[in-house]
C-alpha cells in the first residue's frame, strides 16, 4: 500500500503523544524542536498549541522565518536550494531556556558529499521511466495553458 502501509494521523495529536513521551521518564528532554512537513496555517497552529521554542517545516516552496506566539518557525524552501543552519545554545547548565539563532544557507555553498550524492541518484533512478508521461490529457478550452482564463 501507500507509505509501505504507513498511515497518516493527525499531526497535533501525535505531537502531543510524543512531547508528552519526550518530557516524562526515562526521557526527560530538555528540548523538542518538531521536524514537520505542513503548509503554513497547519504550522502556525502548532505554534499556537504548543510552546516549542522553534519549528522546522517544510512542504511549501518558499522560506518562512517567522516568529509565531513566541515560536520561531523557520522553512527553508524548496529543491534543497536552501537550507537552516540552526544554533542552540544554553549560555550555562542553570539556564532553562535556549538562545536560538537560525539562517538560511545555500547548498550550493557546500560540495556535494559524493557518496549521499550517488544514493540519491540511485534513488531518482526509479522514477526515469515516468519522465515525460503523460498524466492526462488538457481539454482544448484550457490551452493555451494560462492563468488569465481562471
Amino acid at each position: 500500500g501507500a507509505f509501505g502501509g504507513a498511515t497518516i494521523e493527525n499531526p497535533w495529536e501525535t505531537i502531543k503523544k510524543y512531547e508528552e513521551m519526550l518530557k516524562s521518564p526515562p526521557y526527560n528532554c530538555d528540548l523538542i524542536v518538531p521536524l514537520q512537513h505542513l503548509y503554513v496555517p497547519d504550522d502556525y497552529k502548532t505554534c499556537e498549541e504548543f510552546d516549542f521554542p522553534v519549528i522546522l517545516s517544510g512542504h511549501d516552496h518558499h522560506r518562512v522565518d517567522e516568529t509565531v506566539c513566541g515560536t520561531r518557525l523557520l522553512k527553508p524552501g524548496q529543491d534543497a536550494e536552501y537550507a537552516t543552519a540552526l544554533e542552540i545554545c544554553w549560555s550555562d547548565p542553570q539556564s532553562s531556556e535556549p538562545t536560538i539563532k537560525a539562517r538560511f544557507v545555500k547548498c550550493s555553498d557546500w560540495a556535494a558529499d559524493e557518496e549521499l550524492k550517488e544514493e540519491c541518484d540511485r534513488a531518482y533512478d526509479a522514477l526515469l521511466p515516468l519522465r515525460n508521461t503523460e498524466l492526462a490529457k488538457v481539454p482544448d478550452e484550457f490551452l493555451p495553458l494560462s492563468l488569465n482564463k481562471l
